[in-house]
């Protein structure tokens, strides 16, 4: 085939390529390198995209950022729901398995990517104000697929989103604090945590049938 009848791809399709691209460079750059290195020229040369098409597509670093960890959340969500119907139904097995569900999602690189955006925002004003709704959003999002994950029995208890936070800041500490997302050890926190939550499910239980 000569280049004269060579069919070129649509252009939406070129462009939704060159957008997933810059999202999966985005991630990767923030998760691997952090925010200070994760420049829109170093993006672009993970990504092979031109700085045309790149600021073409995302007018501010940020704007690239915060919409590659939109779609990762999502893409999370959708994956963390197909599971849902797998898990053991009896409670103590059904809360092992949630939470062994929710760390594998929970210590990806959208987790560190989070925590590496959390960072920054705390010292930037101008990335907080536009993290702040977003996160907002993120987090009443991922309580209701919690509850899916956890099931009715448990979900359904009037403790079980102060039991959910308190899981979500072991979680965001096993990242942060203890640098363990990558090590062996980090296989074993399910099945630790589950042992600490167990307790606080069932009072939350006992409370409501008191």
């Amino acid at each position: 085939m000569t280049a004269a009848t060579t069919i070129r791809r649509p252009q939406a399709l070129r462009r939704s390529e060159a957008v997933d691209s810059l999202l999966v460079a985005a991630i990767a750059c923030l998760a691997e390198e952090g925010y200070a290195a994760t420049s829109m020229t170093r993006i672009q040369q993970r990504a092979e995209i031109n700085r045309g098409r790149c600021s073409h597509y995302f007018r501010t670093k940020n704007d690239l950022l915060l919409r590659a960890i939109e779609r990762l959340f999502d893409q999370h969500v959708a994956e963390i729901r197909s599971t849902i119907h797998t898990l053991p139904r009896e409670h103590t097995d059904r809360t092992r398995a949630a939470i062994a569900v929710l760390w594998e999602h929970w210590r990806s690189p959208l987790g560190t990517a989070l925590i590496e955006l959390r960072g920054v925002a705390r010292v930037d004003p101008e990335l907080r104000a536009v993290l702040a709704p977003r996160e907002a959003r993120t987090l009443a999002e991922l309580e209701d697929v919690c509850r899916e994950l956890f099931g009715p029995e448990l979900s359904g208890q009037p403790g079980f989103a102060d039991v959910l936070n308190l899981l979500f800041q072991a979680m965001n500490g096993a990242l942060e604090g203890l640098h363990v997302a990558s090590s062996a050890r980090a296989s074993d926190l399910p099945a630790f945590w589950a042992r600490l939550l167990e307790p606080l499910f069932t009072s939350t239980q006992r409370a409501a049938g008191g």
